[in-house]
């Protein structure tokens, strides 16, 4: 495969494997928030309280005596806002750390964000969102069966409001017109309550499923995937949550915390630094790639605005010449997820002037390709002649076409 180099450009990809691990533990823990300065905001259910702790888990108090607070915030000022669902009280506290109820009047309260306009969305577990202004004003803005039970609700970059009804498992996206629709409808299909908090992170919408303890991750398009639990590529399968009700994002790029209600644990997670984004110049995939361990074969990845082709040059069992080529894949591309590929064998075809195509295409078999980074690839291919695994790296790209 050496002959085919026109242009050799080196680049470095550090991949973070995943990792998870405890660290706050001890209550029942329900929301959390990263704040403005790397520290957390966690609420808990049994002894009404709102703990301030910091990425190596030690802790303080700010609130006690609580009934059950779901939800806390803080705004862009360094004001704290936490929910109390049990006695209506929606309590703030100042930089000063003076403390005052800011409303009682919204009934069940649950999540609670900062708007752009610097308003507060609160959600309600017995149905409606209300704007509540910081003087404690509230108005009721959404109230149909949509906004039945409000678990969870975050703002993306676009202002739009995004909240979840947690009997459904749907998620709504509301927009600055006032326009309600679905956003996401996630498979969770266990009973209880659903859907715990929502957060918005780089571009991706993060909820966690509090009945069948995974975490998904929403693109803006509506796309779901598994981030953690079962069902998740690489480590991130194996991670065993139990009742996650909040998510936030840590202070490393792919880590997020979350609190387990059912255990009592807030876990720190470390995903894997790249299979956590799309590959958003998937272009820069095109090129050659090849198997040190199996020099003398390889793949050409072309990528166009039309999806993903990949042709495979290499021998069968009988040491003959083996050309392949895959169908056209159009879904999305992330770093670390797989993307499955049917191939296909061209004979019949011959040298001659004027040459003859090939006549004849048979299907020979599948291809998994699983991107690491830009540079490093699994390759599976599973057809008529067994199985063969691949560990490639790039060989060569494009002139001008780079990865991100």
């Amino acid at each position: 495969m050496r002959i085919f180099i026109i242009l050799l450009l080196i680049i470095s990809a550090n991949c973070m494997a995943a990792s998870i691990d405890v660290v706050v533990s001890g209550q029942r823990f329900d929301g959390i928030h990263r704040m403005q300065n790397g520290d957390f905001l966690a609420t808990t259910a049994d002894l009404g309280q709102v703990i301030r702790f910091d990425s190596q888990g030690n802790q303080s108090e700010l609130l006690n005596g609580g009934n059950y607070f779901f939800g806390v915030t803080e705004d862009s000022e360094g004001n704290i806002y936490a929910t109390d669902g049990g006695t209506r009280d929606i309590i703030k506290i100042s930089l000063n750390g003076q403390q005052e109820v800011l409303t009682t009047s919204i009934n069940a309260p649950t999540s609670i964000t900062e708007a752009p306009d610097g308003t507060l969305y609160v959600g309600s577990r017995l149905g409606g969102v209300y704007q509540l202004s910081k003087t404690g004003n509230a108005d009721l803005l959404i109230n149909d069966n949509l906004a039945e039970i409000v678990s969870g609700s975050v703002f993306d970059n676009d202002g739009n409001y995004y909240f979840g009804n947690s009997r459904t498992a749907e998620i709504f996206r509301y927009t600055s017109n006032g326009d309600v629709s679905l956003f996401a409808s996630l498979p969770i299909n266990a009973p209880g309550f659903r859907l715990g908090q929502l957060v918005f992170i780089d571009g991706y919408i993060y909820a966690p499923g509090t009945a069948d303890n995974r975490i998904y991750r929403i693109s803006m398009d509506g796309d779901i995937k598994i981030a953690v639990g079962q069902g998740a590529t690489g480590d991130a399968g194996d991670f065993q949550l139990n009742g996650p009700a909040g998510v936030t994002g840590g202070n490393q790029p792919g880590e997020i915390y979350v609190t387990n209600y059912n255990s009592g644990v807030i876990n720190r997670i470390q995903l894997d630094a790249l299979s956590d984004r799309a590959i958003t110049q998937p272009a820069g995939l095109s090129g050659l790639w090849y198997d040190p361990a199996l020099d003398g074969e390889g793949y050409n990845i072309i990528y166009t605005t039309s999806g993903l082709l990949v042709y495979f040059y290499g021998y069968n069992d009988q040491g003959e010449r083996l050309w392949l080529v895959s169908d056209l894949y159009t879904g999305e591309l992330n770093f670390g997820e797989t993307v499955n590929l049917s191939f296909v064998e061209l004979t019949g075809g011959t040298f001659a002037v004027p040459a003859s195509p090939a006549n004849n295409t048979s299907v020979w078999g599948s291809l998994e390709i699983t991107f690491d980074d830009c540079r490093t690839a699994l390759f599976k291919i599973d057809g008529t002649d067994g199985i063969k695994n691949s560990q490639a790296v790039k060989l060569a790209d494009i002139s001008g076409v780079l990865c991100e």
